[in-house]
């Protein structure tokens, strides 16, 4: 039987997560990796403001850039005063998203934070509190790192979702409005599925930490998910080296 995603419960408070936070990392990342801040990006910056909560996630995201900003980007100094009405803390890789807190709500310990998915300055609530923001961004970003040892991403059936849910747990994350309504998640201590739409539009993306994981998922949706990218297009030795029964 497969183990528990640390995701399948997300805490209900604020220490409990960044605690929950410590725990993914250690498990889905070697040691001290992503220290070095990614091509094409500028360090994270201290947030100029007193929120308690993103004080405490700048804290990993400066120690771990390349964890937490691989692909988009978190504590842009320069987009801290882009917006009038929202603090923005995420930037997407081309700027056409942002996600931020409305400086109203800045006077709070763990504000919600909310997204402009088209950079209008139309803006949604995506989580209820910063802390669990961060939660969700770490489960998302988990798709980005080198050190996976499988992964794969493309359309899927109606008839996948199904499959899907008869055999992976919905873990304990808010659907996101991004990149596509609902961005939901599934998985194991090995496995992340993140499901983008709905069941007659669907797009996973799925990452593993053994090859075993893999194998089980596939074998399972078959001919369900027509994979556009996978790592099994690359050369042995291109996924992590890490022991797939670590």
């Amino acid at each position: 039987m497969d183990s528990p995603s640390p995701f399948l419960v997300v805490p209900p408070t604020r220490d409990r997560r960044w605690r929950l936070i410590e725990e993914v990392i250690a498990q889905w990342y070697p040691v001290g990796a992503g220290q070095a801040i990614p091509s094409g990006t500028s360090p994270p910056a201290p947030p100029d403001t007193s929120c308690a909560a993103l004080h405490e996630w700048y804290a990993f995201v400066r120690r771990q850039p390349g964890v937490w900003c691989r692909q988009d980007s978190l504590f842009c100094s320069h987009f801290y005063k882009k917006d009038k009405d929202y603090f923005i803390i995420g930037v997407e890789n081309q700027a056409c998203a942002f996600w931020g807190v409305r400086r109203e709500d800045l006077s709070l310990d763990d504000p919600p934070v909310y997204l402009d998915e088209a950079a209008n300055g139309q803006w949604v609530l995506e989580n209820t509190t910063t802390s669990e923001f961060a939660v969700t961004w770490l489960a998302s970003s988990i798709k980005w790192s080198d050190g996976n040892r499988r992964w794969a991403n493309g359309p899927a059936s109606e008839a996948a979702l199904p499959v899907v849910t008869s055999n992976y747990p919905r873990l304990g994350l808010a659907d996101w409005h991004w990149p596509l309504w609902p961005t939901r998640f599934y998985g194991t201590a090995d496995l992340v599925l993140e499901v983008h739409g709905e069941a007659n539009d669907l797009w996973f993306w799925l990452v593993t930490r053994t090859d075993e994981a893999f194998r089980r998922f596939q074998s399972l949706l078959g001919a369900e998910v027509l994979w556009e990218a996978s790592s099994d297009e690359w050369p042995d030795g291109w996924v992590n080296a890490t022991s797939d029964s670590s």
